[in-house]
């Protein structure tokens, strides 16, 4: 009895397996395709997780057979996947709850710390932003001068293994503040300056160049430097976090000073302020979000969100 059970189950297995090799098809829905282009009556395919077809379907022939579903979707919308950057999903659950917070290492300088393997597949918190059409994060870590690696996941998977989707994709380079605020947000207080600014750039500068001086010619085996290595072919990307506008100048003066491939800055508050220097560096940014504040008492409220369209319509890439 427990052999045929289990050859049923074997054959059934088999049998949805077969039927799922062909991909699904949504029909009738009004289709944003995240270009700007929207397709009001469209045919869109799914197959092993990727779109195979994007089109008009007003225009074209549709053969059933080539579908294992088809679902039918007048007067619904679609798009694809929002991708979430800069975040801890997958390595923190609870913020007061020290045990769930995988995403900082003690130390200064910890390039070698990857956020890949402390992803956390069963994280609560991933259900909830899967939900609202959040399907991929760059699962990002924090604290130190260099705090790591980022990962950019999937939000569903087995384990980290399955979730993975471009891997290290970048070193997270914490930039000193050259001014910091006192007070609390209340209450705001007056900026002061960093004392210990020019020695923070300069640990940085010395890190940077001995692990440039690591990359072109080592015998040696260095767990932290191998980690920085693809920083100088254009192989990895380091992203800066920095709001300042003249923190993000000196940023950019010793990445050009280092012959640094690929920079992007997360945060870049004040990017207004360098937007020239930015075309000509040809360097991307990731915004702060934008239910925030102004950096600035004398900022217009609407900052956050129109900073947005004011550095888009400039020409700086996102």
């Amino acid at each position: 009895m427990k052999n045929r059970i289990l050859k049923l189950a074997f054959a059934l297995l088999i049998t949805i397996s077969a039927g799922a090799q062909k991909p699904t098809l949504f029909l009738g829905a009004k289709a944003h395709l995240g270009n700007g282009k929207v397709i009001e009556n469209s045919a869109i395919s799914i197959q092993n997780g990727k779109f195979q077809l994007i089109a008009d379907a007003s225009i074209i022939r549709i053969d059933p057979s080539a579908f294992d579903t088809i679902y039918r979707v007048n007067g619904m919308h679609m798009y694809p996947s929002f991708i979430v950057p800069n975040t801890t999903l997958g390595i923190t659950e609870i913020d007061a709850v020290r045990a769930s917070n995988d995403y900082s290492e003690t130390g200064g300088f910890n390039p070698n710390i990857r956020t890949l393997i402390a992803y956390n597949t069963d994280s609560k918190v991933a259900k909830t932003v899967r939900t609202n059409g959040v399907l991929i994060a760059q699962v990002t870590p924090r604290g130190g001068r260099i705090s790591g690696q980022s990962s950019v996941m999937h939000l569903d998977g087995w384990n980290w293994e399955d979730a993975a989707l471009r891997i290290d994709d970048g070193i997270h380079l914490n930039w000193p503040a050259s001014y910091y605020n006192t007070g609390w947000w209340a209450e705001p207080g007056e900026s002061k300056q960093n004392k210990d600014y020019q020695n923070n750039v300069t640990e940085i500068e010395t890190f940077l160049t001995k692990a440039s001086a690591y990359a072109k010619s080592s015998k040696l085996m260095d767990l932290k430097m191998e980690s920085m290595r693809n920083l100088f072919d254009g192989g990895k990307t380091l992203y800066i976090h920095a709001d300042n506008a003249n923190d993000m100048r000196d940023a950019i003066e010793l990445s050009n000073k280092l012959h640094l491939k690929k920079i992007v800055i997360v945060g870049a508050e004040e990017a207004l302020k360098i937007t020239d220097l930015l075309l000509e560096n040809n360097i991307s940014l990731i915004l702060n979000r934008v239910h925030r504040l102004p950096k600035s008492q004398d900022s217009p409220i609407d900052e956050p969100f129109t900073q947005t369209k004011k550095l888009h319509d400039a020409g700086v890439h996102f």
